[in-house]
Order: structure tokens, then sequence, then C-alpha cells
């Protein structure tokens, strides 16, 4: 078995394991039971400051807010006294976790809709023989029009555009935790 002290050090840059799970786990696979296990190990760790000044929470933050388990790890994050003190802890740039999630989100939400409007624009190409530097796409994604300036797109009835409500519900629990911390 694995010695609890491994949780308390930190890799070459200052990262602790906790740190390199949160940034370096794939979204969906990272679960509020991994979370847990090395917050109990190292209770202290959600404050640690690690590289670019970020704590816990600021690599939770910069993870896909759509992620399934982002409200449970989130809620691991800030049961303990050390992660509600990580929310008022700057990084290098002075950002709060807070403003990193608001970055996160913008940054999801615009690459969603360049992906939607993208995917529609190309999708016209997508019948050449030589469309090996072009995006793949859904074929249902249609533009309808021949003004390349008003060009609308038709899409699939199961495509999901950007959703506000994990985001939304994120953000609440992220500014609840201030109240005591």
């Amino acid at each position: 078995a694995a010695s609890p002290i491994i949780a308390y050090m930190p890799d070459a840059m200052g990262a602790l394991p906790l740190h390199v799970l949160l940034s370096a786990c794939e979204t969906d696979r990272l679960t509020a039971v991994m979370v847990k296990a090395l917050v109990e190990a190292n209770p202290r760790s959600c404050e640690h400051i690690g590289p670019r000044g970020w704590t816990c929470l600021h690599f939770w933050a910069n993870r896909d807010p759509h992620d399934t388990h982002s409200v449970a790890v989130l809620k691991e994050l800030l049961a303990t006294h050390s992660g509600r003190k990580a929310l008022r802890i700057p990084d290098a740039k002075g950002e709060l976790p807070l403003h990193r999630f608001a970055r996160t989100c913008c940054a999801f939400k615009f690459a969603k809709e360049e992906e939607e409007f993208h995917g529609g624009i190309f999708n016209e190409f997508a019948d050449s023989d030589s469309d090996d530097d072009i995006p793949k796409v859904q074929k249902d994604k249609r533009p309808t029009g021949t003004n390349p300036q008003t060009v609308e797109i038709k899409e699939k009835p199961d495509q999901e555009a950007w959703d506000t409500h994990q985001p939304l519900a994120l953000a609440r629990d992220l500014l609840g935790g201030y109240v005591d911390a």
C-alpha cells in the first residue's frame, strides 16, 4: 500500500499529487472518490500553492465545466477548511479560483460556438476528394442560403448548444464557499 506521506510530496514544479490529479486526469474520469482520498491523506493540500501560484481550486476551475463529476469534486474540495481557504488565495496573476472558473466557462462557450459555426461552414466541403485538412463534421449540418453573409446553420435536433445550468450551479457552489472561509 502507498504511504500517505506521498500526498505531501510536491513534484519538481511544486505541484502536489492533488494538483496533478486535477490538471492531468481526463474529463469525466476524475471522480470525487479520487479527490477525497488525496484530501484525506493531506488535509491542507487544498491551500497549497503550486505552479503558477495555483491552488487545487484553480486547477479544478480550469477543467471543463460540463464534466459529469465537477459538482461532486468541487464539494469534496470545499468540504474542508483548507478548501474554503483556497477560495481566497490569488494566483501569480492575482486571479482567484472564481476568476479562473469564469475565464474557463467563457473559453468553453466560445469554443462550442466556434465548433458549431465552423462545423456548418466546412460541411459543404466534406464531400470533396481532398478533405484531409478540413475538419470532419456531421452531415446533417448544412448551410441554408447562398450568401455567405447570411448563412444560417441547421443543426441536428440532438446536438446540444452551450448549456449554462451546470456552470451556474458550480458558480453558486464556489460563491457559497466564501460564507465561512
